[in-house]
């Protein structure tokens, strides 16, 4: 029987070093609402065994969001951790950390907010030079636009799925310090929803009453630098077997 894991953890930092724009591959929220509605009626994502370079493969695929949000460069939570200048110093570092204890076969993907835009620089693969050159790349300013991320991360994730005919797993990785802008998330989290992609968050210097929470599968929140590094590592053992029957295309 096929199955596959799947688990997003939405990590939303700051970064200011941008390369090509991507869009949400929607083009309008009745759009993505449309995309959503079609995999719900196809039991999850379609699958094409005749798909080119398509072949069953267990690889596992970690997409990460960050956050560029100008609220990235004030204190972490409000000088209560000394150990970084600001809240972006300190996700750099708990990113390396995590990055370090990722699997070296693990297929990563880096997704930033940006000046209001979402931009991947890093298309899912096993380059860590590459991933960690943009992290530490980064910078802070803008908005949150959390929805359009997510439905990036979602499609991202669904092209990978077909290419390994339903097979491995699947996470979209990162964290968050504040509400989206945008696109609600309300639509976000039902597209991810009803393509079969639970949403884990970690909510940096944050409340435990964020939008995206009731879209989560898990929810965790983290006080100081040492808290996200921690909340990130435990990510990674939350994988959850899921019936392909209820998630798994056609």
């Amino acid at each position: 029987m096929k199955s596959y894991w799947i688990i997003t953890l939405v990590l939303l930092f700051g970064l200011g070093s941008c390369v090509q724009k991507q869009s949400s591959g929607s083009g309008t929220v009745e759009k993505v609402e449309e995309k959503a509605e079609v995999a719900a009626e196809n039991g999850g994502i379609p699958l094409d065994e005749n798909l080119p370079g398509a072949a069953i493969s267990l690889q596992k695929n970690f997409y990460v969001i960050l956050d560029c949000s100008g609220s990235m460069a004030e204190d972490v939570c409000g000088g209560g951790d000394k150990s970084f200048y600001d809240k972006m110093r300190a996700a750099q570092w708990a990113t390396t950390e995590f990055v370090a204890k990722v699997p070296k076969d693990v297929n990563l993907g880096l997704c930033l907010l940006t000046d209001g835009d979402v931009v991947e620089v890093v298309p899912l693969s096993t380059d860590r030079a590459a991933f960690l050159a943009a992290v530490q790349a980064t910078g802070s300013g803008g908005g949150t636009p959390l929805g359009e991320a997510i439905v990036v991360a979602t499609n991202k994730l669904a092209e990978r799925y077909k290419l390994q005919l339903g097979y491995g797993e699947y996470r979209i990785i990162a964290i968050t310090d504040g509400e989206a802008t945008g696109m609600s998330i309300d639509r976000a989290g039902e597209y991810a929803r009803k393509s079969g992609f639970p949403i884990y968050t970690i909510g940096f210097c944050m409340d435990a009453d964020h939008s995206l929470r009731k879209y989560s599968t898990s929810y965790r929140t983290a006080n100081s630098s040492i808290d996200l590094a921690k909340g990130l590592e435990e990510t990674l053992g939350e994988a959850d077997s899921f019936d392909p029957t209820t998630f798994g295309g056609k």
